[in-house]
C-alpha cells in the first residue's frame, strides 16, 4: 500500500508525462493527417497548430475526423465511396470531388490506388452516394470519444487550400552569417601621389565577416543582433624630411561592430520562399589600427585604438528558400560613423589623442555580402 505522498508523486509524475506527450490529431477527408495541437473546433472549422509552427484553418466539411488528448487509441475507420452506373453497365468505384457544366471530376479508386478523372455526365447511368464502405483501423492520439466523425464531404477547394497556405505562424528565430566584400567611405588626402592613392584605396576595401540573430514576435517584426569584423591592409614606401633612409610602412586596421537592430521582414511570394529583411539599429563599433615602420637597422610597431557608441547601421537582404528552414541570402549593407578619439601606443609610450572634425577616422562603409540562413519556428 501506498503512502499518501508516494500517491501524489506518482499522480504529479502521470500528469508531467501525459502534457509532456500530449498530441492531437486531425485526419482530413483527403487522407492528410496533422498532428499537432488544436486551437479550436466548432461547427464551421477546426484550427491546428503542428509541431513546426504551422497553422491550418481546416473547414468542417474536410475533415474526417480529430482527436484531442493523451493516451494512443486503436479505432474503426470507415470510409465510404460512390458508384457510378456508366452507359454499359460498367460500375465505378470513386469519390466526388466536384462537378463541372458537363462532367463529374471524381478520385477512381481501385488496387490501392486512386486516378483523377473527368466523366461526362452523357456517360453516365446512374450515380450513387456512399455505396460503398470500406473498414480499417487507425492509431490516434485522444480519449476514447472525443473524436468527431462528420458524413463523407467534398475535399479542400483551391480557394480552401489559399486559405490554409496564408495562415501561417511567422517564423520565430533566424540566424546565419555572410561573407562578402566590403569598402570604407573615408575621403583620399588631396595633393595625394599615386603610390599614396594605391596605400589608401588598398586600406579602404577588403574582406567582412558577419554573424547575426533574430527573434520575430510578429509576422513581419523582430529585434536582432549582429556581429560584423572587417579586416584591410596595406603597405607603402615612406621617407622623412632631414632623413635619406626609405622606409617600408605596412598597415593593418580591423574594424567591429555590435549592432542590435529592428528587423523588417515579408515574403515577396505565395509560397514565402523569397523573402525580403530590412534591418537598422544604432550600435557600438571598435576600431584598431596597427603600422610597423621599418628599415634595414630598425623597425618601430604603432597601435591606435578607437571606438564609438554612434554607429549607424542599415541592411537590405533578400533570403531564397533551399528548404523550410534553410536559405540562401544575399545582402547590401551600409554605416556611417567616425572615431573621435585615439589611443596611440608608441615606441615612446602611450598617450589619447583627440582628432580635429577634419581628421576623425571614418568607419562607415558599403558592403555586399553573400551567405546561410536558418530559420527556427516555435
Amino acid at each position: 500500500m501506498f503512502y499518501f505522498p508516494t500517491r501524489i508523486a506518482i499522480l504529479i509524475i502521470v500528469i508531467l508525462n501525459s502534457v509532456a506527450f500530449s498530441q492531437d490529431l486531425v485526419i482530413t477527408w483527403q487522407g492528410d493527417s496533422i498532428k499537432g495541437k488544436i486551437k479550436s473546433a466548432d461547427i464551421d472549422q477546426v484550427v491546428i497548430q503542428d509541431k513546426k509552427g504551422k497553422v491550418y484553418k481546416l473547414p468542417d466539411n474536410s475533415v474526417k475526423y480529430y482527436n484531442i488528448g493523451f493516451f494512443n487509441d486503436t479505432i474503426k475507420v470507415i470510409t465510404f465511396y460512390d458508384r457510378i452506373i456508366l452507359k454499359g453497365n460498367n460500375n465505378v468505384k470513386a469519390t466526388l470531388i466536384s462537378k463541372t457544366e458537363n462532367a463529374y471530376l471524381v478520385s477512381i479508386v481501385g488496387n490501392g490506388t486512386s486516378t483523377q478523372r473527368k466523366i461526362p455526365f452523357d456517360m453516365v447511368n446512374e450515380y450513387e452516394a456512399k455505396f460503398y464502405s470500406d473498414t480499417s483501423e487507425k492509431i490516434v492520439y485522444g480519449h476514447y470519444g472525443r473524436r468527431k466523425v462528420t458524413e463523407v464531404k467534398p475535399i479542400l477547394n483551391e480557394e480552401q487550400q489559399k486559405e490554409i497556405s496564408e495562415n501561417k505562424v511567422p517564423v520565430r528565430v533566424r540566424f546565419g552569417g555572410d561573407a562578402g566584400y566590403f569598402a570604407f567611405l573615408g575621403r583620399e588626402r588631396e595633393g595625394a601621389d599615386e603610390s599614396e592613392k594605391e596605400y589608401s584605396r588598398d586600406l579602404s576595401t577588403g574582406i567582412g565577416l558577419t554573424a547575426n540573430a533574430a527573434v520575430y514576435f510578429t509576422k513581419y517584426l523582430g529585434i536582432g543582433f549582429e556581429f560584423s569584423n572587417y579586416n584591410a591592409s596595406g603597405s607603402t614606401k615612406i621617407s622623412f624630411e632631414n632623413d635619406p633612409n626609405i622606409y617600408d610602412l605596412k598597415q593593418k586596421i580591423t574594424v567591429r561592430n555590435y549592432i542590435p537592430y529592428i528587423s523588417f521582414t515579408c515574403n515577396l511570394d505565395k509560397k514565402g520562399t523569397v523573402r525580403m529583411i530590412l534591418n537598422t539599429g544604432i550600435g557600438y563599433t571598435t576600431y584598431k589600427s596597427v603600422e610597423n615602420i621599418s628599415e634595414v637597422q630598425r623597425s618601430l610597431d604603432f597601435t591606435f585604438n578607437g571606438s564609438t557608441f554612434n554607429t549607424y547601421f542599415l541592411s537590405a537582404q533578400m533570403d531564397f528558400m533551399v528548404t523550410q528552414n534553410v536559405a540562401l541570402n544575399f545582402k547590401m549593407d551600409y554605416t556611417r560613423g567616425v572615431i573621435n578619439k585615439i589611443d596611440a601606443v608608441t615606441p615612446i609610450g602611450n598617450q589619447d589623442i583627440k582628432l580635429d572634425p577634419d581628421e576623425a577616422r571614418s568607419i562607415g562603409r558599403i558592403s555586399i555580402a553573400a551567405g546561410i540562413k536558418f530559420y527556427i519556428s516555435e
